[in-house]
């Protein structure tokens, strides 16, 4: 089997372990895929654009999140779509932690959350934009995985991109940074292989819910 190195790896901001390395070399004996270079072009633009329009979010979000993973807009729920299972009511601050989308498998089931922050807004920033309770969108997120039982989700502002597991004890991640997506483009295609469609809808063993808890 070929030594795949996974440098970009090192390059994330990293809490806990998320995904090892042997892991990774063990499922991906190559280098993650090319994603193309007509797709790597409209990211380029896409993201320039956010850069000078934050407005255009979501047409941002979009394009990372269903074009580069390749799962299309039918296994993604959004408002006012969300399951309502997928959602947690917090009586002490008279709010409902409520995910932005939601990638649910062909019967259904969440397989994972995404919380979307404001542009420009920190994930690790406290906010109270979505509701009275002063914590972060990381925070918020890992709170409503661990009460609807959903072990995989997603934080991101556009910029930032941090794939959580709320799992026993701490809840390791790894941020992306899109800044640094068009520098170093195999950064970039780490971030489609892992969440590509083929790690939700692919082999089980090498689902990424897998490739988490078999790297616990």
């Amino acid at each position: 089997m070929p030594d795949a190195k996974h440098d970009w790896i090192s390059g994330l901001d990293a809490t806990g372990l998320l995904v090892s390395e042997p892991v990774l070399q063990q499922h991906f004996p190559d280098d993650p895929p090319p994603i193309g270079e007509s797709l790597r072009r409209r990211a380029t633009t896409e993201w320039e654009r956010f850069q000078l329009r934050p407005d255009s979010q979501a047409q941002w979000l979009d394009l990372v999140l269903e074009e580069l993973t390749g799962i299309g807009r039918a296994s993604w729920r959004r408002h006012p779509e969300i399951p309502e299972q997928t959602t947690h009511a917090l009586a002490e601050y008279r709010q409902t932690l409520r995910p932005s989308r939601v990638l649910v498998d062909d019967a259904g089931e969440p397989l994972l959350l995404v919380w979307t922050a404001p542009a420009g807004h920190d994930l690790d920033r406290r906010e109270t934009e979505s509701g009275t309770w002063r914590a972060s969108p990381s925070t918020k997120l890992e709170r409503l995985m661990r009460e609807v039982d959903v072990p995989l989700g997603l934080a991101t502002n556009g910029r930032q991109f941090r794939l959580m597991f709320a799992g026993e004890g701490v809840t390791p991640h790894i941020t992306w940074t899109a800044t640094n997506w068009m520098d170093d483009p195999q950064s970039l295609d780490a971030f489609a292989m892992l969440l590509g469609r083929e790690r939700f809808f692919g082999d089980e063993k090498a689902r990424l819910l897998a490739l988490v808890e078999e790297s616990q």
